[in-house]
């Protein structure tokens, strides 16, 4: 089963548990997470592949403008619930706009939402789509930048519009914008092992790479990384996008071949690199 806190967020009090052993030790943790202390225990998902979809309504039109396969780290690691790399769109897209999407855009509308975005995360479970975790807002990463670089449409200033004037209706977006045109988008999320970041390296040459669109760092010489097995565990976050998959695993090898964390004794303080043959 999964345990997890009914109202944290970043992955924060969650825990897989394949024993009743396991089970109490989750439902503690995951209290002490839960600002009311209530939990929910759900089935383990484990072969499902996670799958987010966000859209962004405009005078309550409905437009699809991302969808992603999320790849989470491995299990060894204690990474399972911790993203490694999100790739768009997703290779369930065309399959989720033919099952799931008619069932989604008709939820949002009769909860009467006019402007703005709004994002759910689930799994694609052998043609069934099952979401978990729903947000009225964008996704907590930067791909209105990867957006913007392909379409030239600032999603940022359409929610100024929207708390300014209450609607964007002056903002333009194709229809089937969730294509990227036929590009291929990731934001990849290095990780870090615990200790004393002593030294940064590539961060620069990272930035200055062809396809790299944004780059967040979430660390800095001096900090103590404890082992926390969430989003606390990352080093960055790097938005890119290439012509098709290919040209994406390499650049996506190129960034984490570049980009080095060390500790106070001059180790690369990597925790786990994604492998790009992972991407379908």
């Amino acid at each position: 089963v999964f345990v997890k806190p009914v109202d944290s967020r970043g992955s924060r009090g969650q825990s897989v548990c394949y024993s009743q052993e396991e089970l109490l030790r989750a439902i503690e943790y995951a209290r002490k997470e839960s600002s009311n202390g209530d939990i929910i225990i759900e089935k383990y998902m484990a072969d499902a592949h996670e799958f987010q979809v966000t859209y962004f309504f405009i005078d309550g039109t409905p437009y699809l403008i991302r969808t992603c396969d999320s790849y989470c780290g491995s299990v060894e690691r204690h990474l399972e619930k911790v993203v490694a790399c999100a790739v768009s769109p997703s290779r369930f897209t065309q399959a989720s706009l033919d099952k799931a999407h008619d069932k989604v855009v008709g939820m949002f509308q009769k909860l009467g939402l006019k402007n703005g975005p709004v994002f759910m995360q689930g799994f694609e479970d052998n043609g069934t789509f099952r979401f978990f975790d729903p947000g009225l807002r964008f996704p907590g990463v930067d791909y209105e930048k990867i957006f913007k670089h392909v379409f030239d449409v600032d999603l940022m200033d359409a929610m100024i519009s929207i708390a300014l004037n209450g609607t964007c209706k002056e903002l333009v977006l194709p229809m089937d914008c969730v294509w990227l045109k036929g590009k291929r988008a990731a934001v990849l999320f290095p990780t870090i092992s615990a200790g004393t970041v002593s030294n940064i390296q590539g961060e620069d040459t990272v930035k200055n790479l062809s396809g790299v669109i944004s780059f967040l760092p979430r660390c800095k010489e001096g900090d103590q990384i404890q082992w926390s097995f969430n989003v606390n565990q990352r080093s960055a976050e790097i938005d890119c996008i290439a012509e098709n998959i290919p040209e994406l695993k390499t650049l996506i090898g190129k960034i984490q071949n570049t980009f080095i964390v060390r500790d106070n004794q001059g180790h690369n303080m990597t925790l786990e690199y994604f492998d790009v043959n992972r991407i379908i």
